[in-house]
């Protein structure tokens, strides 16, 4: 799905766009971000790095 995707340069900007306005109209600060990060992680059982 990674290759379609990035072969899809229109297809990326448009999935791209909803994270990337959770990331900057959240109104999250920086800790609270890293914060629901690591619990999200957690959560479903991934590491972060």
């Amino acid at each position: 799905m990674c290759r379609s995707l990035g072969n899809n340069p229109a297809v990326l900007a448009g999935l791209w766009s909803f994270p990337e306005s959770l990331w900057t109209d959240s109104r999250l600060t920086e800790r609270e971000r890293e914060l629901f990060i690591l619990a999200v992680s957690s959560e479903i059982g991934n590491r972060y790095e």
